[in-house]
C-alpha cells in the first residue's frame, strides 16, 4: 500500500497493529500526517487528516459568499417579514421595494451594520421597506419606534 494515494491521503508507512486495530501512517496533502485504518481508506470514509471537513463545512456554510454576513441575515429575513403568512399579525400588508430583491442593490443603499448592535429599522413603522424609510438602529433606538409610539426624531440615528 505504500504510496498508494486516497484523496488527499498518500501512504507512506506499512500496517501496523495498534491495540486491537490496524493503521497505515499517511501524509495528507496539507502535509498532516496520521494514523488510519485501511478499510476507511478503501472504501474512502477517510479521505484527509481533517483539514478537507473544514474546507467542506466553510463551502456549505457560503452562499455566493455572503450566506454569514449580517447585513445578508437581515436582508433576508427582512423578505421573510414581508412575504410569510406567520408574519402577517406583526408586520400586516408592509412589502419590500423592488430594487431590493437584489442584495448587491440594498447593501449599496443601506451599506453595512456600523456595529454588530444595529439591527434592521423602518423609520416609520406604518410605511413600507423601502431606501428612505430604512435604517440601521441600536435597539434601544428601535424600541421606541413602534405604532404605540409617535416618532420622535431626536431618537434617529443616520444609515
Amino acid at each position: 500500500m505504500i504510496g498508494s494515494k486516497f484523496g488527499c491521503l498518500t501512504v507512506i508507512g506499512a500496517v501496523v497493529r495498534t491495540g486491537r486495530r490496524y493503521c497505515v501512517l499517511c501524509q495528507c496533502d496539507c502535509g498532516g500526517v496520521k494514523n488510519v485504518d485501511p478499510s476507511k481508506l478503501k472504501s474512502g470514509h477517510t479521505k484527509s487528516c481533517g483539514c478537507l471537513q473544514k474546507v467542506l463545512l466553510a463551502q456549505r456554510q457560503t452562499i455566493h459568499g455572503r450566506y454569514y454576513e449580517p447585513e445578508y441575515r437581515a436582508w433576508a429575513n427582512m423578505h421573510k417579514r414581508c412575504t410569510e403568512a406567520r408574519w402577517a399579525k406583526w408586520y400586516g400588508s408592509v412589502s419590500v421595494c423592488k430594487r431590493w430583491d437584489d442584495y448587491d442593490k440594498f447593501l449599496a443603499d443601506v451599506g453595512r451594520k456600523p456595529t454588530p448592535a444595529h439591527t434592521l429599522d423602518r423609520i416609520d413603522s406604518a410605511k413600507n421597506y423601502t431606501p428612505t424609510n430604512v435604517r440601521w438602529a441600536s435597539r434601544a433606538v428601535q424600541s421606541r419606534n413602534t405604532k404605540n409610539h409617535e416618532t420622535n426624531t431626536q431618537y434617529c440615528e443616520p444609515f
